[in-house]
């Protein structure tokens, strides 16, 4: 199963969202994140790092498509994930790459 599947599946399948939103924020969610190039890899394609990422993107989706009014606490979870990311990688360079 692709990334972009593993995030926009539940929110079809358990919470009954109409695919095309759901596919729609999956992608939103995984460029948020960095991995977007990557939404059609499977899982051993992925490095960890980006592993992890998408299973971020899985967790705030299903925790956004669960909320109570399907928005508040689930962006909320979404734009933790993103920032935390972004801090942590702001400064990161791949190998070979000057500074």
């Amino acid at each position: 199963m692709s990334a972009h599947r593993n995030v926009w599946l539940a929110p079809v399948h358990v919470f009954r969202h109409p695919r095309a939103d759901a596919e729609r924020r999956a992608q939103e969610l995984l460029v948020s994140l960095g991995v977007g190039d990557r939404a059609l890899a499977m899982p051993h394609e992925l490095s960890g790092g980006e592993a992890q990422r998408v299973r971020d993107c899985a967790c705030a989706r299903h925790r956004a498509a669960g909320a109570a009014d399907g928005r508040a606490d689930g962006l909320a979870s979404i734009q933790l994930a993103a920032e935390t990311w972004r801090r942590r990688f702001a400064s990161w360079r791949p190998t070979g790459e000057p500074s």
